[in-house]
């Protein structure tokens, strides 16, 4: 039971910190980011979604896209892969 605690608690603190962090909001208030996209913010993103299988690019690829569905959806948002006023607002 002891290691499950710990595990939950671990994931607790990770929520946590996830909460904390903000998206870009400067770039994307005038325009949105769409797949085949290049721009030096989308670098960030990717270090923001945290996913260990996106590497650090510029460039607004297939797997960028799957990451950012999946955090519209797990926000509640509508999951088109645009990054735009409302993911960057969540």
């Amino acid at each position: 039971l002891i290691p499950q605690i710990q595990k939950l608690e671990a994931l607790l603190k990770d929520y946590e910190e996830q909460s904390t962090v903000t998206w870009p909001q400067w770039t994307c208030i005038n325009y949105a980011f769409r797949k085949g996209n290049r721009d030096p913010v989308l670098r960030a993103v990717r270090k923001q979604l945290k996913d260990a299988n996106l590497p650090a690019s510029d460039l607004f690829d297939e797997d960028l896209e799957e990451a950012v569905i999946q955090f519209q959806k797990r926000h509640f948002l509508k999951a088109d892969g645009i990054i735009g006023k409302a993911t960057c607002a969540a």
